[in-house]
């Protein structure tokens, strides 16, 4: 048995103690593998193969690595920000049902317009409105590292360690909140909901994915500042296009892509500390599960909460 599988072993027993065997049961099924994306501390390697390279292509920053002769991404013809870089090679071991077919040669890079760039007209939501951002996957063994233009913002490089660990929702997502309603979904009896409510989150504090600050992550379930960040996508996606929304999936039916947390340690070329979502909060990276499989990266949506 792995240690992620002790994880989940260890999280369904306590499951079952703070909520019950039935619904301890169904809510233990609904854990999923994530990925921690951990910056090396200072002057630590982030492991490195017989070769002497690098261990791992998952990195915050840097260049894109983009199919040969595709077009930099841009906003209203203004080059936009590349974030992060993941490696699917690192992620297959544990996802490999949920990613595309050739996903250990596939790479994805993502893409948002930076406010601080100050060259857009009036009337923008950086973390709304459509085309602000923008994931674009590549076959790894074809692509060519790009630099971005100007006056795109840069960030230094920083390499990533992508480390596994059982991840839950937490209970500001829809599905929690339909288990421990009932059948129904109706709140008939308040004081029922609000008990199991109260225990589903002390057994959640219990797990050890559990933490009071953000983190940068990959894939299962995200850390949530204030609700869901699919439900805010889907939100904003009626708003711009009520019939997309119509005949986009459910909540349950989404997965996260990417999590970045607002961190001080990723600074641009010139040193600035901009790698900030809103008020030191979270952006995140949700898709269609089924897009997901098929490699289709056209529906992404990007929720940022601070």
């Amino acid at each position: 048995m792995t240690d992620l599988d002790q994880e989940f072993a260890r999280a369904r027993a306590s499951a079952v103690r703070h909520l019950g065997e039935d619904l301890g049961e169904r809510i233990a099924a609904l854990g999923r593998a994530g990925f921690r994306l951990d910056l090396p501390e200072d002057g630590e390697e982030t492991g490195r193969d017989e070769h002497g390279a690098p261990q791992g292509g998952s990195r915050l920053g840097g260049a894109a690595l983009l199919a040969p002769g595709m077009p930099w991404p841009t906003f209203r013809d203004i080059p936009m920000t590349l974030l992060a870089v993941l490696d699917l090679a690192e992620f297959v071991p544990l996802l490999k049902d949920e990613l595309p077919d050739g996903a250990a040669d596939l790479v994805l890079n993502f893409f948002h317009s930076d406010p601080n760039v100050h060259l857009y007209d009036g009337g923008v939501n950086f973390w709304a409105d459509p085309g602000t951002w923008r994931v674009v996957a590549a076959a790894k063994s074809e692509a060519t590292v790009t630099a971005a233009p100007e006056p795109a913002v840069r960030f230094r490089p920083a390499p990533v360690r992508a480390v596994p660990f059982a991840t839950y929702p937490e209970a500001e997502e829809p599905m929690v909140d339909a288990l421990i309603s009932g059948p129904s979904g109706d709140r008939f009896d308040f004081d029922v909901w609000n008990d199991l409510s109260a225990r589903y989150r002390a057994w959640f504090q219990e797990l050890p994915s559990y933490t009071r600050s953000g983190r940068h992550q990959a894939f299962g379930w995200p850390w949530i500042l204030h609700h869901s960040p699919t439900d805010e996508g889907l939100r904003n996606l009626a708003e711009r296009d009520p019939a997309a929304a119509a005949t986009a999936p459910p909540p349950e039916d989404w997965r996260l892509l990417l999590q970045l947390n607002s961190d001080g340690r990723v600074l641009t070329e010139e040193g600035k500390a901009w790698w900030q979502w809103a008020d030191f909060g979270e952006l995140h990276f949700v898709i269609p599960a089924a897009d997901l499989r098929a490699g289709d990266f056209s529906r992404v949506e990007a929720a940022v909460q601070g």
